[in-house]
């Protein structure tokens, strides 16, 4: 009787190893990770600073402007600029570099293309 125990324990031992063997369906659903929320767009920058060929320093009031006149700043005591340009996917791929200090008036006399 002890060794038809012990075999009816071992059968049934084997029995509930093998059905938690997987291939088998899940009581509950896969639950997938919450969707990664991309960081707000609200206010991007383009940065850079503007240095004199002659000194090597940066260079104060230079106006750049990145393609259309609603991206544009002025730079400051170390050259350097910062033209934030929002949301906006669709940016022009030229700059325009004003040194004569007219601000957003931009003379053409003036104006190098990049």
């Amino acid at each position: 009787m002890r060794k038809f125990l012990i075999a009816l324990i071992s059968a049934m031992t084997a029995v509930i190893i093998v059905g938690c063997g997987g291939g088998g369906t899940p009581g509950l659903p896969p639950v997938s990770p919450p969707p990664v929320t991309p960081p707000s767009n609200g206010a991007r920058y383009i940065t850079g600073t503007v240095v004199s060929s002659a000194t090597g320093k940066g260079v104060r009031g230079v106006v750049v402007r990145l393609g259309a006149a609603t991206f544009y700043a002025t730079t400051d005591s170390n050259g350097q600029f910062k033209i934030n340009v929002g949301t906006t996917d669709d940016l022009p791929f030229y700059f325009q570099v004003d040194t004569s200090g007219a601000g957003a008036a931009f003379p053409t006399s003036t104006l190098v293309t990049y």
